[in-house]
C-alpha cells in the first residue's frame, strides 16, 4: 500500500470517525464511578445515589431518583433549602414528577410558601453534621414513559411568585449562622441511557498503527 493511499484512509476514517463516533463520546463521558464522592467542601452534584458517585445509569421505563448531594463545608449546615431541578432542555420521553427533601437525622421540616422546602436543626446547640460529610438536600423522581439515552444538564432553583427561578441552594452555619451558598449548582450534568465505561485514551493511536509501515 502507497503513503498516498494511506494517507486518503487515513483521511477518510477520519472523517468517518468524527461522524459517527459523537455517540461514543457521550458514553466515554461516563467513566465508572469513584469509590467516594469526589465533591468539594460546599459543592453540589446531581447523582443516581445517594453517596454521590454515579453520574450516568442504563434506566428501564418507569420512575427513578436523582439526588442532589452536598459536601457539608465548613461550620457545618444548621438550616438549608431543598432545591429543585431546572433542565436545560428535557429528552422526549422523561417527565419530571417532583422533588422532595431528604433532610437527613436531626432536622426538622419548616412551613415554605413560594419557596424550596427549608430544614432546621432540631437541636440548636449541636450540628448534625460535620464539615466534610456528605448529606442529601432534595431528591427528585423523573418518569421514563421509553427507553431514554441523553445527556442533560441541570441547574437548582426555587418556586417564587414569579415563577421558578434558579439559583444555588442556600444554607445557614452551624457555628456562626453566617448564611452561605453552595457551589455547582449551575451545570449539573447526568448521563441517562449511558452503561459506565473506561474512556479508551489510545484509541485513535491504535487506528492510525494500522496503516504505519
Amino acid at each position: 500500500m502507497s503513503r498516498l493511499t494511506r494517507g486518503v484512509l487515513l483521511v477518510a476514517f477520519s472523517a468517518l470517525f468524527v461522524t459517527v463516533g459523537v455517540s461514543a463520546v457521550v458514553v466515554a463521558q461516563c467513566p465508572p464511578p469513584p469509590s467516594t464522592s469526589l465533591l468539594a467542601e460546599g459543592e453540589i452534584g446531581l447523582f443516581f445515589d445517594v453517596l454521590g458517585t454515579e453520574t450516568c445509569a442504563v434506566i428501564g421505563v418507569g420512575v427513578t431518583p436523582l439526588y442532589v448531594v452536598a459536601r457539608v463545608p465548613e461550620g457545618g449546615v444548621a438550616q438549608f433549602n431543598a432545591p429543585e431541578l431546572l433542565p436545560a432542555a428535557f429528552p422526549p420521553g422523561l417527565i419530571i414528577l417532583g422533588t422532595t427533601g431528604l433532610p437527613p437525622a436531626g432536622y426538622d421540616a419548616l412551613i415554605v410558601i413560594d419557596g424550596c422546602d427549608q430544614f432546621r436543626r432540631s437541636d440548636p446547640t449541636s450540628c448534625p453534621v460535620a464539615q466534610g460529610d456528605l448529606m442529601v438536600l432534595s431528591m427528585t423522581e423523573v418518569f421514563a414513559v421509553t427507553p431514554v439515552t441523553a445527556s442533560v444538564c441541570f441547574q437548582t432553583a426555587c418556586p417564587t411568585i414569579a415563577g421558578t427561578v434558579a439559583g444555588p441552594p442556600t444554607y445557614f452555619r452551624c457555628d456562626t449562622g453566617d448564611p452561605g451558598a453552595f457551589s455547582g449548582w449551575d451545570a449539573m450534568c447526568i448521563g441517562f441511557g449511558q452503561a459506565p465505561v473506561p474512556v479508551e485514551s489510545s484509541t485513535w493511536g491504535a487506528i492510525k498503527s494500522l496503516y504505519d509501515e
